[in-house]
């Protein structure tokens, strides 16, 4: 009689796991930055010491079985700590870029929104990079959730991915419109500058799904013409400040 009772109750484990095709998932994305860089620059004493080790934002990630969208979130995190000399007082603010990523799981293809500047751009893929994932075979749990760990080098090689996915939610997705995995990546490491965990999973009604699609504001262009164009603003940059003790800040991905 027992044995009767639990192959319903494993049946319906199975059943509610393999469902959990639909949901939102909030991400704590932290970009680290090196101190050091600012050694030989010209900012007040006591200034540099304000300016975080990590900068923190959230993100939510909006999943179904056939696509997903990776946004900010609209839950604001502390205020950052303040500096006051005279009657001047300065933040180390770290404002987010309105960008989002939309992956098409169904016809492998993706779809960002990118912000240069102010300045809003659309990238086309038109398919997504095969998979170059090899599992490690050492797992761990996020959120109660079974994960199996995989890596693989960035595309310019210089940084090693680390990610940890979970069957648990059989969409190959995750943040940054990272994916290629049998599940959801639950986390992922990009070398030492940056770490996107989940801190929440959530349900999602249907009014949310229909946020689910391309974004569609601003200049559509290939991943090579935005390459070039973020290039040129960089340069601009370099020389107009080259000299004068400016800092700045620059964050790969």
């Amino acid at each position: 009689m027992k044995k009767l009772l639990l192959l319903p109750l494993l049946l319906m484990t199975i059943y509610s796991m393999a469902q959990q095709t639909l949901g939102m998932i909030t991400y704590e994305r932290k970009v680290f930055i090196d101190k050091g860089q600012f050694a030989n620059s010209n900012l007040p004493d006591g200034l540099a010491d304000i300016i975080p080790a990590e900068q923190k934002s959230l993100k939510t990630l909006y999943f179904t079985p056939d696509a997903t969208l990776y946004e900010n979130s609209t839950v604001k995190m502390e205020a950052a700590p303040e500096y006051t000399e005279g009657n001047m007082m300065f933040r180390a603010v770290g404002q987010e870029p309105d960008e989002k990523v939309y992956t098409d799981i169904k016809n492998q293809k993706k779809t960002e929104q990118k912000d240069l500047m102010g300045k809003q751009f659309i990238i086309q893929s038109e398919s997504l990079p095969a998979s170059k994932w090899k599992t490690t075979g050492r797992q761990k749990k996020i959120l109660g959730m079974p994960c199996m760990e995989a890596t693989m080098m960035d595309e310019k090689g210089q940084y090693q991915i680390m990610a940890w996915y979970t069957t648990a939610i059989p969409v190959s997705s995750g943040p940054e419109g990272m994916s290629g995995l049998p599940g959801m990546i639950m986390e992922v490491s990009i070398g030492q500058t940056m770490l996107i965990t989940a801190v929440k999973v959530e349900p999602i009604d249907a009014k949310m799904l229909t946020h689910v699609k391309p974004p569609a504001k601003g200049k559509k262009v290939t991943a090579k013409e935005y390459e070039a164009i973020m290039q040129k603003k960089i340069d601009e940059m370099e020389r107009q400040f080259k000299g004068e003790g400016n800092v700045i800040f620059k964050v790969e991905r």
